[in-house]
C-alpha cells in the first residue's frame, strides 16, 4: 500500500512538472542540520561524557502556486529525540508546514493553516543562524515555532518602511485543537532602512485557566553583509489560576562578523531572569529548572560551497544560586555543526 501512495505521489509531481507553466510548476526544496557533541559538563553527572551525531532536523518542502495569487507550501519536518537520557529513536516524519497564501493585494496576504508565527519570524530571519540555535522564546519553550490557525501579513505602506503581521491561532504548535481557548498574536515592524529592524510584538494565550500566559517583547536588529547585532527584550506572564503563577523573562544579545569570505564569528548571549519550570523539557542542551541562567554562544563558521556550512562551536549554560541555597552544576558542549541545503 505505502509503495502505491508513493508512486501516486511521484507520478503527480511528475504530471505536475510536465504539464504545468513554469510559474506553476512546483519546487520541492530542503535542508538539514545536525551536530556532533561531547557532553564535557552538565548539571546531570549522568550525561558527563556523553557524545555522538545527531540530525537535529531534517526538512522536505513542497512549493506551488496552483492559482492567481495562490500559493500551497507542505513542509515535513524529521528530528532525532534529542534527550540525553532515553535512548534515541528512528527519525519520523511530521507535518511543520501546511497552508494556503493567498495574496489578495500587492502589500497584503492571507495564510491559513500550519505556519510560522509572529513570534519568532523576524527574529529569526534576524538571528540568521537557526541551525545552530533556536531563537530565545522557541528555545525556552515560551513559544512554538508553528502554529495552525490564520494569519494577516503585510505592508502598510507602499515603501514597506512599516509591517505587521497578526495571526489568530490554536495556540499548540502544529498540533490540532479541542479547547475552546485561543492564542491571538500580534507584531509591528520599522525598517527606517535597509539594515535596520525594530519590531514590538504582543500575544494572548487563553488556554482556559489552565495556563493562561501574556507575553510581550521588543526587538533590534542591524544586518549588513559584514556585520549583524540584534537585541531582545522579552516578559511572559502565567497565570494558572492558583497561587503558582510565575513571570519569564529573557534578554538576549547577538553579533555575527564576516571577518573573511567564507568564515565568520558567531556568538550569543540569553539572559534568563528567573527558573523556567519547563527548561528540563528542552531538547539537545540539558538545563536545571531551578535557577536562573545565562547561555553562551561561541563558534566559527566555514562555507566551502554556498550550500555547506560547518560550525566549531560551544554553548555553555551558566546558574545562577536557587531557592535552596544551591548553584546547579555548568553545562559546557562543545559541538561540531553541520548545515547542508538543497
Amino acid at each position: 500500500m505505502k509503495n502505491i501512495i508513493y508512486l501516486l505521489l511521484v507520478l503527480s509531481l511528475s504530471a505536475n512538472t510536465l504539464f504545468a507553466g513554469d510559474d506553476y510548476k512546483p519546487r520541492i526544496s530542503g535542508y538539514m542540520f545536525g551536530d556532533f557533541y561531547y557532553i564535557a559538563a552538565s548539571h546531570d553527572s549522568s550525561i558527563v561524557g556523553a557524545d555522538g551525531f545527531w540530525f537535529r532536523r531534517i526538512y522536505l518542502s513542497y512549493d506551488q502556486k496552483i492559482y492567481e495569487n495562490l500559493h500551497v507550501r507542505l513542509r515535513l519536518e524529521m528530528a532525532s529525540v534529542g534527550d540525553l537520557v532515553i535512548e534515541s529513536e528512528p527519525l519520523v516524519p511530521f507535518v511543520k508546514d501546511a497552508y494556503l497564501r493567498w495574496r489578495y493585494h500587492k502589500n497584503h496576504e492571507l495564510l491559513l493553516g500550519i505556519s510560522e508565527p509572529p513570534t519568532i519570524r523576524v527574529i529569526e530571519k534576524g538571528w540568521g543562524y537557526r541551525y545552530l540555535e533556536k531563537t530565545p522564546l522557541d528555545l525556552q519553550r515560551m513559544a512554538h515555532s508553528r502554529d495552525f490557525g490564520i494569519a494577516f501579513r503585510g505592508k502598510v505602506d507602499s515603501t514597506g518602511i512599516f509591517k505587521y503581521n497578526i495571526m489568530l491561532a490554536n495556540g499548540s504548535g502544529n498540533k490540532s485543537e479541542i479547547n475552546s481557548g485561543k492564542k491571538i498574536m500580534s507584531s509591528f515592524s520599522y525598517n527606517p532602512y535597509k539594515v535596520w529592524t525594530f519590531e514590538a510584538y504582543v500575544d494572548w494565550n487563553d488556554n482556559n485557566g489552565v495556563d493562561d500566559f501574556f507575553t510581550w517583547q521588543l526587538f533590534a536588529a542591524y544586518k549588513s553583509e559584514v556585520l549583524s547585532l540584534g537585541l531582545l527584550y522579552a516578559n511572559q506572564t502565567h497565570k494558572t489560576g492558583t497561587n503558582t503563577d510565575y513571570i519569564l523573562e529573557v534578554l538576549s544579545a547577538y553579533a555575527t562578523f564576516n571577518f573573511m569570505e567564507k568564515w565568520s564569528l558567531i556568538g550569543r548571549v540569553d539572559r534568563n531572569f528567573h527558573a523556567n519550570p519547563n527548561a528540563h523539557k528542552i531538547v539537545y542542551i540539558p538545563f536545571d529548572d531551578s535557577a536562573a541562567s545565562t547561555l553562551f554562544i561561541a563558534g566559527i563558521e566555514f562555507n566551502p560551497i554556498e550550500a555547506v556550512h560547518l560550525i566549531p562551536n560551544v554553548e555553555i549554560v551558566v546558574y545562577d544560586e536557587n531557592d535552596s541555597g544551591t548553584t546547579p552544576g555548568t553545562e559546557v558542549i562543545p559541538r561540531l555543526t553541520f548545515f547542508y541545503i538543497f
